[in-house]
C-alpha cells in the first residue's frame, strides 16, 4: 500500500485524466513502480492494466507498437 500525504494525492490527481491515453471515463489509478514503491502517475484501469500485463517492460511496450504500426 503506497504511503502518500494528502498533498502528494491531490498532486498526483491533478491532471483528472490518464496520462497515457488522456481518458477522464472510468476510474482512473494511482500508478506506481512496483520496486520502489514510489508513485509515478494518474493512469486509466485499462492503461494501468495493459502496463502490469507488460510488465512495465518500456522495450516490449515499444516492440508492441512496432507489431501495430507493421499492420
Amino acid at each position: 500500500k503506497l504511503k502518500l500525504t494528502q498533498e502528494e494525492v491531490d498532486n498526483l490527481l491533478a491532471p483528472g485524466k490518464c496520462e497515457a491515453c488522456g481518458t477522464t471515463e472510468g476510474r482512473l489509478c494511482i500508478d506506481h513502480d512496483h520496486d520502489t514503491e514510489k508513485p509515478r502517475g494518474l493512469l486509466c484501469h485499462n492503461c494501468n492494466t495493459a502496463l502490469g500485463l507488460l510488465k512495465d517492460d518500456a522495450e516490449r511496450i515499444t516492440q508492441l507498437g512496432n507489431y501495430l504500426n507493421r499492420y
